[in-house]
């Protein structure tokens, strides 16, 4: 198989999006929005039904367990976005049977896909996980048709590599 070769270039909006989907993507945090929902439809009803307002502290606190962590997750998005120089960079990635190569206008890095932790894609992301926490992220507007599929089979045609493709 021929190298793939795919320029990216991911922007704040494009990493705050990846971030909620990440985050969101766990049951965790499923469960807390899933409460904050529940609390807030139970403080509700007793307030209409019951007509006594002293429970209103209780709708603040599952607003709160609706909104807190979206709102943290945007926020720190910015915040690494604009610290992290590397996530705002024009990036080359050459993909081969053996490894990928991973080059910015600040960094150059080869890695043996033994080294990959996982790759994963979402609707609109491909994530090459370096580990549980790290990863780089390619839109899938930057593959056309047939590197898509062709990246695609390449994962999957790497034995020992984690992927949900």
């Amino acid at each position: 198989m021929d190298t793939i070769s795919i320029n990216s270039h991911i922007t704040l909006r494009d990493y705050r999006k990846l971030l909620l989907q990440t985050m969101y993507s766990k049951f965790s945090m499923k469960a807390l929005t899933g409460i904050g929902i529940l609390m807030l439809i139970i403080f509700l009803i007793n307030i209409v039904f019951s007509a006594r307002y002293e429970d209103i502290g209780g709708v603040f606190m599952a607003l709160a367990l609706i909104s807190v962590m979206p709102i943290l997750g945007y926020v720190q998005a910015k915040k690494n976005y604009t610290t992290n120089q590397t996530l705002s960079e024009k990036i080359h990635y050459d993909f081969t049977q053996a490894d990928v190569v991973i080059s910015g206008e600040s960094f150059h890095s080869k890695l043996a896909w033994k080294n990959i932790y996982q790759v994963t894609e979402t609707k609109e992301f491909i994530v090459i996980w370096q580990s549980k926490q790290v990863g780089n992220f390619i839109h899938k507007r930057e593959f056309n048709s047939n590197n898509l599929k062709e990246f695609k089979e390449l994962i999957r045609s790497i034995d020992g590599l984690k992927s949900n493709l």
